[in-house]
């Protein structure tokens, strides 16, 4: 498996996206690739054994016991950015962020799946969205049954996305500011804990 370390200023690398198009990849933060790689396979998550957010709680693929994969092989343009823009930002996913006063650090992994597996894919239907509490990207998202071995995993690109906070007297500067207060909160009353 290769491993390549990577390292970006900007919140949207288009780099970034030129390395993933053509290729099946399960993204998820640094902390929960470390478990990965000490467990030897990347679990459904299922039992919340990573971290969630709060689309996690209702995605169709960790409800049913499946792992879940961007597939970016044969996808026009259109769905890509209708992802990207619209559903799941997979380049800089905002709840990976890390907020300090005058910048935020992403760090996340995106794990390739070797194509000698691309057929154990369950590709994207969109019947899966009638049931109910499922929530699926479509035309994008496909997934593993139960747990996905590390040795499928021909790829790894470790990224790293350091930028500036949004300018102050700015909305997104607002916005932003509610989040670092809310991330340093969230830090002092973990540290307590311990």
């Amino acid at each position: 498996m290769e491993i390549i370390e990577l390292k970006y200023s900007e919140e949207f690398p288009i780099k970034l996206l030129s390395l993933l198009k053509g290729n099946v990849f399960h993204i998820t933060h640094i902390d929960s690739y470390d478990e990965i790689i000490k467990n030897g396979q990347i679990n459904n998550n299922k039992d919340n054994i990573y971290r969630l957010n709060s689309s996690s709680k209702r995605s169709y693929g960790r409800n049913n016991g499946k792992v879940c994969l961007f597939d970016l092989r044969e996808h026009n343009k259109k769905y890509v950015e209708e992802t990207l823009y619209k559903t799941y930002n997979f380049l800089s996913p905002p709840w990976f962020r890390k907020c300090y006063p005058d910048y935020f650090i992403n760090k996340q992994a995106y794990l390739i799946l070797n194509p000698d597996f691309h057929h154990k894919l369950i590709p994207y239907n969109s019947s899966i969205l009638e049931e109910e509490y499922n929530q699926a990207i479509p035309q994008t998202e496909a997934w593993i049954d139960d747990h996905i071995p590390i040795l499928w995993i021909s790829r790894v690109y470790l990224v790293n996305i350091k930028c500036d906070a949004p300018a102050k007297g700015t909305l997104p500067r607002a916005l932003y500011d509610i989040e670092l207060r809310n991330q340093t909160k969230n830090r002092r009353t973990n540290k307590d804990r311990l």
